[in-house]
């Protein structure tokens, strides 16, 4: 499974100067952007939108997040972990299965 500085270090965002002085932000670089342009359907926009709103982030920074998520979680089934979903107020376990 990818360690958390792994998971950091893929979706590291820009250091701002308040970050850099931190000495965990230290640790990662600053990745090189690249713009890219997509077509999504509205729904996916619509949901992007409701996301970026409710954290208070950028449509950006919610694809960001949801991409860093994906490659963790793939990652992880990869190597044979399970990905156990587990509610204890309804007493209900269930298990993510990726593509």
């Amino acid at each position: 499974m990818a360690s958390s500085e792994e998971v950091r270090a893929f979706g590291a965002r820009k250091a701002t100067a308040r970050e850099s002085q931190e000495s965990e932000s230290e640790l990662v670089q600053s990745p090189q952007r690249v713009k890219v342009t997509f077509s999504l359907p509205r729904e996916v926009v619509a949901v992007l939108r409701e996301l970026a709103r409710e954290r208070g982030i950028s449509m950006t920074e919610v694809l960001r997040q949801a991409v860093t998520t994906e490659k963790f979680l793939t990652d992880a089934q990869k190597e044979g972990d399970e990905i156990i979903l587990q509610n204890n107020e309804r007493k209900r376990t269930r298990q993510l299965l990726l593509r």
